[in-house]
């Protein structure tokens, strides 16, 4: 479970007169996904990171495709397939720094957030509402029958 929990994080890192919040995405040989993931990221964000872990499909050619549209400013590269979660957030989260971020969304590929977090901008002002040093997870779910509905336990309903 607390796996789960961690699947959606949010951090400010510094205090900043203007706010930047970074979406920062790693992936591997998720091609039929990227597109969706990383436009729906971009609602959210004012600037992406990618890092991509030596994917053998399409992924690439994806993100470059999409790269000006949801505003991706850094594209990163492990020459080496390896399974380093923490490194590879690492990597993320300086290069976030880089560019300028402030409030960071970390967020794989094969994940999306629902559209009920849009109106209003619910994410993006509870995200800005962060101090330095907070951090927001969120469970992760499986929708059922719609943004509204999920299952929260093998059978149970909310």
């Amino acid at each position: 479970m607390l796996a789960s929990l961690e699947h959606f994080f949010f951090r400010l890192t510094k205090k900043a007169s203007s706010p930047k919040i970074v979406g920062l995405m790693p992936a591997r040989n998720e091609g039929n996904k990227l597109r969706a993931s990383l436009k729906t990221l971009a609602y959210y964000t004012d600037a992406i990171v990618y890092l991509d872990d030596c994917s053998t499909d399409h992924s690439l050619e994806i993100v470059e495709s999409c790269r000006a549209e949801c505003r991706i400013e850094r594209i990163l590269k492990n020459n080496t397939w390896r399974r380093d979660e923490p490194g590879d957030r690492n990597l993320l989260l300086q290069a976030g720094r880089e560019i300028g971020g402030t409030h960071f969304i970390v967020i794989d590929a094969d994940e999306i957030f629902t559209s009920n977090l849009r109106v209003n901008n619910l994410l993006r002002k509870e995200v800005l509402k962060l101090a330095p040093g907070q951090a927001l997870s969120m469970p992760w779910i499986h929708l059922w029958r719609g943004a509204d509905r999920y299952r929260w336990m093998e059978g149970a309903e909310r």
